[in-house]
């Protein structure tokens, strides 16, 4: 090897070293290693080109080959060119989708394959995600115990169901409040009855269950808590041992299973109560459970998990609550228990409750005392720009306005009104609940100006200022006014802030609703709205009829008594619009159009509300859904989906507030009319007084039908002429629906309901409430204040300049 200096290369042929010999310089090639890389890449995959078509063939053959074994035969050559497409393909990407364009697969016998997989509703079903705890009462047909365990113990826990024993001979299972009591006949295993009903409906919900007797307090918060301590992979069979059997726990104290135990015990429960011991009834109730759990699974009765103890506290025969509650507070083993046996009255069950609600409240405030002296102490170190200066301490700080128009505006109020309560009252009177809320914050706050100042006395409040932050909760500010010491005339005054913060959120649960049910609208029609009319239905066509939406629409011709009908002496007035609505049908036919009318006489001039629906409801079954529209208004897919996802049949109606656009001419005075509707302050107003576009199912309208006796049904137009509709005619649909305990009226804002401006005449006979608020709506929807002042000023000059001129021809 030689090395050569970089400033003296040698010559490329030869050279002379140091002793005289010449040495010979070979050119040097220098990239031999990467030559190397190369001459062997080649030769590899030269090789793989050549061998790997042999080793693909022999190994698809013998795939053939193992394929059509045991008796198996290629039908035709065809068939095996295809296969060995088919597992080429396969051998290239296992991951290759491939489209069925065949159906289902045939199963053996002939038939379709399986059925396509059911999907859930909700994604909590899909994912399996589960609720907490389920806990199970088991009582006696007739006790009060059970309604006692319900009111204490069903707001702690996930779910609550009261099972009472029916000795009657039906068997079938009742339900009532909600399926929050279940009456199931048994006679001798009914806490197995109660296992079998809690399976069969509830086992893929939660994760774990309780089951307790009537006679037994439960502290809620406590049981929780344990229960969170546990992971739902275990085996849970937890409870207090019983006496007679140490493997069974103890019924009386509670049991407590995991969905596997009782999944385990739920499979094997025909045989647990087909048993000979079991249908001689012998056994008690500990006793008939605990049998059946270790039949089903090996598992023995456990007194604590995860280091956390099951504790019970069991009250003596002639235990007295008045006297002997307050020496048995101060014993441990009270104080740690979570289930409490013996408590054989109402009255006992509400009084541990109370005990055991102070308790809890008290370590609540010194939790919230200790966390914000934390605060305090760690807010010492950190930098200005991190420290927490929100006032207090533990609550969300208040909302920060980005712009003028999110501004939380504070209402004044006093001890009986407030000032103002929106944009288009002066003042209101405060309802019973905001007066008690009121004089509740008042307390509070001479009780601590009071603590620290003990030489005042209050006599009054002077200013008070509410506003709803929802950031942090309802914020007060208090001026009131104190007697110092005992001399008269000596007054001084202090200033308070309130806040009362927003508690835990709890979500509210409905029925399952859906955006594709079937609309039914409802449209009255008089001789005045034909031109509405025809908007109504260019509107109805674009959004419903082109777009497919599954609606229909009834119209309802008003005819006055003197008004004709069927064509003969004039023809129809409602003529054009039948025929728009015969033409409507016929090209929309293939979508599924369908458009009807029926026709309706009006009470001395007045459309009876009562007797519009009484008429179309009864032609359509009970499961559907109605939307009351009136003509003016523009339709909103948005408000169409918005009716069908808040009107819930036996549980909820709908009436939503509209935005009424304002007199035209008074409102676009100065400007070009618009085509449509804008929602702006200057243009209208969403109208509270408004209670003439709902939505309801039929059969909610049904059920209130039969409690307003006063108006009697219609069947035809001959039933109008009753006097008790002419007398009950201000009685509407809105106040039906308050007076039902069984719905929930949903009133608000609704942004996609558009209103027109129509001129309306009040009429007297509509009664004294509904004339008021006839009037109300019609001063309040005319114009703004502000657009309405504007006019009566320019009223004003020109009548100032109209008596100028008069003044100057008079002069000349």
């Amino acid at each position: 090897m030689f090395f050569l200096s970089p400033s003296s290369p040698p010559p490329p042929s030869s050279s002379c070293n140091s002793q005289g010999h010449t040495v010979r310089f070979l050119p040097r090639w220098r990239h031999s290693s990467c030559s190397a890389i190369l001459i062997g890449a080649i030769v590899g995959v030269s090789l793989s080109l050549v061998v790997f078509p042999l080793i693909d063939n022999q190994c698809l053959q013998r795939t053939v080959d193992e394929h059509f074994a045991g008796g198996r035969s290629l039908q035709s050559d065809s068939d095996t060119t295809n296969l060995r497409y088919q597992m080429q393909n396969s051998l290239q990407d296992d991951y290759e989708p491939r489209v069925n364009l065949n159906g289902p697969p045939k199963r053996k016998d002939g038939k379709e394959g399986a059925k396509v997989p059911f999907r859930p509703r909700f994604y909590s079903t899909e994912l399996g995600i589960r609720e907490k705890l389920f806990v199970a009462v088991i009582s006696d047909e007739g006790s009060v115990l059970g309604q006692s365990m319900n009111e204490t113990l069903a707001h702690l826990v996930d779910r609550l169901v009261v099972f009472e024993r029916r000795l009657a001979a039906n068997r079938k299972p009742k339900t009532r409040d909600s399926q929050s009591f279940v009456s199931i006949h048994s006679r001798k295993m009914f806490p197995l009855e109660v296992l079998r009903y809690v399976g069969d409906h509830f086992l893929k919900d939660y994760d774990f269950f309780f089951v307790i007797s009537d006679s037994t307090y439960v502290r809620g918060r406590k049981l929780a808590e344990f229960v969170r301590r546990i992971s739902i992979g275990e085996n849970v069979y937890v409870g207090r041992r019983s006496a007679e059997k140490r493997s069974y726990c103890a019924y009386e104290n509670g049991i407590l299973f995991s969905s596997s135990v009782l999944r385990a015990v739920h499979s094997n429960i025909a045989k647990c109560l087909t048993a000979k011991d079991a249908v001689d009834g012998f056994h008690s109730e500990t006793n008939q459970i605990g049998k059946c759990v270790r039949s089903s699974i090996d598992v023995n009765c456990a007194e604590e998990i995860k280091g956390a103890e099951f504790a019970a506290y069991e009250f003596g025969e002639r235990f007295d609550f008045d006297s002997e509650l307050g020496f048995v507070e101060r014993q441990p083993e009270f104080d740690s228990a979570i289930t409490f046996r013996s408590i054989f009255s109402n009255e006992h069950h509400y009084k541990m409750h109370l005990y055991f609600s102070m308790v809890e409240l008290k370590e609540t405030h010194e939790a919230i005392s200790f966390l914000q002296n934390d605060i305090t102490e760690i807010n010492k170190y950190l930098e200005p720009d991190l420290k927490v200066s929100s006032w207090p301490l533990g609550v969300q700080p208040p909302f920060k306005t980005k712009d003028r128009f999110s501004v939380i505006r504070w209402d004044y109020m006093t001890e009986t009104s407030i000032y103002p309560d929106d944009d288009s009252h002066v003042r209101r009177n405060l309802t019973t609940s905001e007066k008690q809320d009121l004089s509740d914050v008042v307390e509070v706050s001479v009780s601590l100006i009071r603590k620290n100042e003990k030489n005042l006395t209050f006599k009054r409040l002077v200013n008070a200022y509410r506003r709803f932050d929802p950031t942090r909760g309802l914020e007060y500010i208090l001026d009131l006014i104190f007697q110092e010491g005992s001399f008269v005339g000596t007054v001084v005054t202090r200033r308070t802030e309130v806040v009362r913060p927003l508690g835990k959120v709890e979500l509210i649960p409905v029925a399952y609703v859906t955006e594709n049910t079937r609309l039914v609208m409802v449209l009255p029609v008089s001789v005045v709205d034909q031109d509405e009319t025809k908007l109504f239905l260019q509107d109805f066509t674009m959004v419903c009829l082109e777009q497919q939406d599954n609606s229909i629409l009834v119209l309802v011709f008003l005819y006055d008594h003197m008004d004709d009908r069927s064509g003969e002496g004039g023809g129809d007035i409602h003529a054009s619009l039948k025929g728009e609505i015969e033409s409507l049908n016929g090209k929309y036919h293939s979508e599924g159009a369908k458009l009807s009318w029926i026709n309706m006489k009006t009470v001395d001039g007045v459309q009876s509300e009562f007797g519009m629906l009484d008429l179309v409801s009864k032609k359509f079954p009970s499961n559907t859904l109605f939307i009351v529209c009136q003509p003016g208004m523009e339709i909103h897919q948005e408000y169409l989906n918005r009716a069908r996802m808040n009107t819930i049949a036996g549980s909820q109606v709908f009436f939503p507030i509209p935005f009424s656009q304002y007199h035209e001419d008074v409102a676009f005075r100065n400007e070009v009319r618009p085509t449509t509707i804008e929602i702006h302050r200057r243009h209208g107003q969403f109208s509270s007084h408004s209670f003439d576009h709902y939505s309801f199912y039929n059969s909610d309208y049904l059920a209130g039908r039969i409690l307003v006796s006063e108006i009697p049904v219609v069947r035809s137009d001959r039933d109008l002429r009753d006097s008790r509709h002419k007398a009950k005619s201000g009685y509407d649909v809105y106040t039906m629906f308050l007076n039902m305990k069984s719905l929930h009226v949903m009133r608000a804002v609704e942004p996609s309901l558009r209103i027109k401006f129509q001129m309306k005449i009040c009429e007297p006979m509509l009664g004294s409430d509904a004339y008021r608020q006839c009037l109300d709506r019609w001063s309040e929807g005319l114009a703004s204040r502000s657009q309405l002042a504007s006019l009566i000023f320019d009223y004003n000059n020109s009548l100032s300049e109209n008596a100028k001129d008069v003044d100057s021809v008079g002069k000349s």
